[in-house]
């Protein structure tokens, strides 16, 4: 297992001032008894007897000597970030005889992270031993064997000034991911800083002895940052209604309400992932629960990802972005049209979606199917379910979603490095960025579907398939976590505020979160200015959904993936929470006014509008009711949505609590002729 790549010092430094100035509000802190073990059950004891001692001026938890590794931790406490104090007494003979410390983000025995002290070398004369008083671990992948072999001295530290190693001493383990400092005896110097090992971002709290040790334990309190659960709590329309009740959800009550069996968050504070955690099932009817590090399909974020890659090969010169693409393009050419006399395709107009190529975006295929090639999907050829990619207009002129246009980009970049397009994304932009569970690959291996979350429709049943295989990578195949795409925001938004030039220099960065055309800038959506400026881009494929959202000046932002079609309304409501507890400069909730309209004014409103075929050519219908005095919309046909209550603006414009604009047109008689949802137009039928 790899470790969260490093942050840049200067991120990291904010990271730190972000933790000591957080209000107290955004604080909770407990005792947790450990006087109770052996008598409250939520205390679970694996490899130890317990019992409780008066000993030293304590009253405290004696956990015996024992073979191998004894834990003892709270089941069902959740702590990701914070600070954990506690008092610990071991033993300063025999050597190797005491092994005392703290488990943290516990899974089981066998799964958490742990920093532990060796009391026999508090005071060693031996230079060897005494830097080896206090270590940090994580397991299972990283005991302290490997880590001497492969890292030494990175993970154990001498306990400066020295404790007694026969009396208690106090230990403060501050834990904000990915960086652990450990303070003993009240001490303003840690004596040991590390980022974490493990890709585990929450857990459970614990005492921990080592091989053939016992210890005792007094004192445990916890310190939260009580913003996640607030989070979690909070979820909440973007609009308010004024004058009326405020209206709160959990992410469970939500996820019941859209039918969406699993959800995957990862928020970014101070230049940094704060915390991520999963939510609900991998595939409904199964037991395989979500958590940080199961696999989503990306969708339209693979675009941005992507893009990423060949603004590393313009950077180093082997590509240019305002070249004719087809000077690059090999084994395939895009074929010229009277649109291309004067203007030609590039890979800017790619990236900024204004190459005037077809084709917006890709339904995939399913298990079973025929699997075209690119050269096919590039073509329109069977079996690929799409029309040509082509130029239609001239390039440059408009601005319109393609989707096709990153396939010719994905077909350039292969022939330019001369690898498989998942090879290359690996090399260029994966592993770089520590992306370490991401893939393009397509389909997803056999030995790594147990990794991935399943798709659902509407109604929340699994997919055809279980997922749609995406040969359009670059388009839409990306397989990855919200923590790995946060991890790619943050490099981006170090070369960006020149931080860090380990991905893409800052000239290149700065270019790609320019505005090119329209609300595009480098194969990523734009929005803002001065601290409201953010980048961010949406997904939707088959059965799931997802958005990532980054403000770089603020340090601030979220990625979220769901596994249904339904996802993109808690997407909304989660990141609305998210908002506004972590203090964005923009996306928080906001109040809007009502405007009371006259029976006559709503009835000219109600009836069944036609709006365009879903992807299946099944017919769509916006259905318009009134009840009790108000307005509801109802979208049939593509799946289960609820009804939803319309709010009016004005006598013709109408919105929802969660922003989406209604607005209706009517005829010289007040009846309502045609309406518009979104972007969506449709007709009364």
């Amino acid at each position: 297992m790899t470790a969260v790549p490093r942050r840049s010092p200067n991120l990291l430094i904010i990271a730190s001032l972000a933790y000591l100035v957080t209000p107290a509000a955004a604080q909770s802190s407990e005792n947790l008894d450990v006087t109770a073990v052996g008598r409250d059950p939520r205390w679970t004891i694996v490899g130890r007897t317990t019992s409780i001692v008066d000993i030293k001026g304590r009253h405290a938890l004696k956990l015996d000597e024992g073979a191998g590794i004894g834990v003892v931790w709270l089941s069902g406490y959740d702590f990701a970030d914070g600070a954990i104090d506690l008092d610990v007494l071991g033993r300063s003979q025999p050597i190797q005889g005491s092994f005392v410390g703290v488990a943290f983000h516990v899974v089981d025995a066998s799964t958490h992270d742990a920093v532990y002290f060796r009391p026999f070398n508090f005071r060693s004369s031996d230079p060897s031993r005494h830097s080896h008083g206090v270590e940090y671990v994580s397991h299972p992948d990283w005991p302290w064997q490997r880590l001497r072999s492969e890292h030494p001295g990175k993970y154990e530290k001498a306990v400066l000034p020295d404790p007694d190693g026969d009396e208690w001493f106090h230990v403060r383990v501050v834990v904000e991911r990915p960086t652990i400092r450990v303070f003993v005896n009240n001490q303003s110097e840690p004596c040991l800083v590390v980022d974490a090992l493990s890709r585990r971002n929450s857990g459970s709290i614990g005492l921990w002895v080592g091989e053939g040790s016992g210890g005792y334990f007094a004192n445990l309190r916890v310190t939260r940052d009580d913003r996640i659960r607030r989070v979690l709590q909070g979820l909440r329309p973007s609009i308010a209604i004024k004058g009326r009740p405020a209206v709160r959800w959990t992410v469970a009550e939500r996820m019941a309400e859209y039918h969406v069996p699993g959800a995957s968050i990862a928020v970014i504070d101070g230049g940094r992932v704060a915390w991520a955690q999963g939510f609900g099932v991998k595939q409904t009817g199964a037991t395989d629960s979500v958590t940080a590090t199961t696999l989503f399909q990306a969708q339209s974020i693979s675009k941005p990802v992507a893009a990423t890659a060949a603004l590393i090969l313009a950077d180093s010169g082997r590509v240019s972005l305002d070249e004719d693409v087809n000077t690059y393009l090999e084994s395939w050419k895009l074929p010229s049209n009277a649109y291309q006399v004067h203007e030609k395709v590039t890979l800017r107009r790619i990236l900024s979606h204004s190459a005037g190529l077809t084709v917006g975006g890709f339904a995939g295929y399913r298990t079973g199917d025929s699997i075209p090639t690119l050269r096919q999907i590039l073509n329109g050829e069977k079996p690929a379910n799409n029309p040509a990619i082509r130029v239609d207009t001239v390039p440059g002129s408009v601005s319109r979603y393609s989707g096709g246009g990153l396939v010719v980009m994905q077909q350039l970049l292969m022939d330019v490095t001369g690898e498989p397009f998942p090879a290359l994304m690996k090399g260029l932009v994966l592993a770089p960025t520590g992306m370490t569970l991401s893939t393009y690959e397509q389909p997803l291996p056999e030995n790594r579907r147990h990794e991935a979350a399943s798709g659902h429709d509407g109604d929340g049943l699994v997919i055809k398939g279980l997922w749609p295989i995406q040969p359009e990578m670059a388009a839409g195949g990306l397989w990855t976590t919200p923590t790995e795409l946060a991890e790619w925001a943050l490099a981006i938004t170090e070369a960006w505020s020149g931080q860090s030039s380990h991905l893409l220099s800052t000239r290149m960065a700065r270019e790609m979160l320019s505005v090119q055309h329209g609300a595009f800038g480098l194969g990523i959506y734009l929005e803002g200015a001065g601290d409201t400026f953010a980048f961010h881009h949406a997904g939707s494929n088959s059965g799931f959904r997802a958005l990532l959202l980054m403000f770089p000046r603020a340090g601030k932002g979220a990625v979220i993936a769901t596994n249904a079609d339904r996802g993109d309304a808690l997407i909304d409501e989660i990141l609305t929470s998210i908002a506004t507890e972590y203090q964005w400069p923009s996306r928080r909730q906001s109040e809007r006014d009502v405007v009371n309209l006259t029976a006559r004014q709503l009835q000219g409103l109600i009836g069944k509008y036609a709006l365009p075929p879903g992807p299946s050519g099944a017919p769509v219908f916006f259905e318009i009711s009134r009840a009790d005095g108000k307005l509801f919309a109802e979208l049939t046909g593509l799946g289960s949505y609820p009804r939803m209550e319309l709010y009016a603006a004005s006598a013709d414009s109408f919105f929802t609590i969660n922003d989406l604009p209604v607005a209706f047109t009517r005829d010289g008689s007040g009846r309502a002729q045609r309406v518009r949802m979104g972007q969506i137009e449709g007709h009364r039928r």
